[in-house]
C-alpha cells in the first residue's frame, strides 16, 4: 500500500469513527442514532488508530481537529467508568456481601452445563435469568435445588422468559406484565442483614425498529419510576438492550438514584456478537444509594452471546436508620 493511499484509507476511517460518533449523541431524536451509542468503544479504537497513524504519516492538517474532538467525545463517555467512585456511605462491620448475578442464557444454547458449573462456582445468592426455556428451568430444578431451593420462572420458547434463582427465600415474588407484546418482569422482596430488599430482572426488546425501541424505552423508564417508588435498598439486574450512554440509560441515571454497579471496574462489551470488537456493553446491575459495591465480575463462558455479570453488594450502615 502506498503512503498516499494509507493516508487516503485512515482519513476516511477517522472521518466514519467521527460522524458515528457525533451521530449517537442524537438518538433521542431517531432511534438508528441512538443504536450508534452501542459502540463507544470501538470509536475510540478506531479514532486512536486513525490519528496514530496520520501523525506517523505527518499529514497535519486542520481536519484532524474533528477526529481529535470525536476521540474526547468517546474518552468523555468511557473514562468515568474506569474511575474509583467516592461514596458517602459507609459499609457495616461486618458486612456481608450479597452476591448477585445476571445471565442471559440465549435460546440458542441448548446445553445448559456451563451454565450450572458457573453458578456452583461463583455461588451468588441470587441470580437472574433471561431467555430462559421449560428445559433450563428443568435442569435448573434437578441440578440445583438442593442449593438453590427457591426459582421463580417465567419460561418461554422465545426471548420472553425469565427466571429469579435464590439461595433464600422470598418473602415476596410477582410477575409483572407490562403493555405490548407481552413483556414482563420480576420483582422480589428479600430480607439481607435483617433489612427488606427489592430486587428487580428485567430484559426488554431490543431496538430493531422503531416501535421496540420505544417499547424499550419505556420498559426502562418504568425501571426508574419501580426505584424512586420503593423505599427499600433497590437492585435491577438484566439485559437492558441499551447501551450506558443510550437516551434511555441516561434518562434512567438523570430521573432516578440508581448507578451502575460497573461504576470503577471498567465498562467492557457484554453482549458480542463476533467476539468484543463486534460487541456491546448491554448487560447490568443497577443500585440505589443504599449499596455499596465491593466487587464486580464480568467473566465467563456460558455458551451465550452475552458475557455473565455479577456483583458483591453491601448495605451502607445508615440503612435502616
Amino acid at each position: 500500500m502506498t503512503k498516499n493511499l494509507l493516508r487516503k484509507t485512515f482519513i476516511i476511517i477517522g472521518w466514519f469513527f467521527s460522524a458515528l460518533t457525533f451521530g449517537s449523541r442524537l438518538g433521542s431524536w431517531a432511534w438508528p442514532l441512538d443504536v450508534l451509542s452501542h459502540y463507544h468503544l470501538q470509536y475510540i479504537i478506531g479514532l486512536t488508530l486513525a490519528l496514530a497513524i496520520l501523525l506517523l504519516l505527518k499529514d497535519i492538517r486542520p481536519y484532524l481537529l474533528v477526529l481529535l474532538a470525536a476521540l474526547l467525545v468517546n474518552l468523555y463517555l468511557v473514562a468515568p467508568f474506569f474511575l474509583p467512585v467516592t461514596t458517602n456511605a459507609h459499609a457495616a462491620t461486618p458486612a456481608t456481601p450479597l452476591r448477585v448475578m445476571a445471565l442471559n442464557i440465549s435460546t440458542s444454547n441448548a446445553g445448559y452445563g456451563q451454565v450450572i458449573e458457573l453458578i456452583r462456582e461463583r455461588h451468588p445468592d441470587l441470580v437472574f435469568l433471561s431467555e430462559v426455556r421449560q428445559d433450563l428451568v428443568d435442569r435448573l430444578q434437578t441440578d440445583l435445588a438442593e442449593s438453590y431451593p427457591y426459582l421463580h420462572a417465567v419460561p418461554s420458547r422465545m426471548t420472553l422468559g425469565i427466571a429469579f434463582l435464590s439461595r433464600r427465600p422470598f418473602v415476596d415474588i410477582q410477575t409483572v406484565t407490562m403493555a405490548g407484546r407481552g413483556r414482563r418482569y420480576l420483582r422480589a422482596e428479600l430480607e439481607w442483614e435483617g433489612t427488606p430488599v427489592t430486587v428487580v430482572g428485567i430484559h426488554p426488546l431490543p431496538p430493531f425498529n422503531g416501535q421496540w425501541a420505544a417499547e424499550r424505552n419505556n420498559e426502562i423508564a418504568r425501571m426508574g419510576e419501580l426505584a424512586q417508588q420503593t423505599t427499600h435498598p433497590f437492585i435491577l439486574l438484566g439485559d437492558l438492550n441499551a447501551s450506558p450512554w443510550s437516551s434511555a440509560m441516561q434518562q434512567l441515571l438523570a430521573r432516578s438514584d440508581l448507578r451502575y454497579a460497573m461504576q470503577g471496574y471498567g465498562v467492557w462489551p457484554s453482549w458480542r456478537l463476533a467476539g468484543p470488537l463486534l460487541g456491546a456493553p448491554l448487560d447490568y446491575i443497577l443500585v440505589s444509594p443504599q449499596w455499596q459495591v465491593v466487587n464486580y465480575l464480568e467473566a465467563g463462558d456460558i455458551h451465550s452471546d452475552h458475557i455473565p455479570i455479577q456483583a458483591d453488594l453491601t448495605l451502607s450502615a445508615s440503612t435502616g436508620e
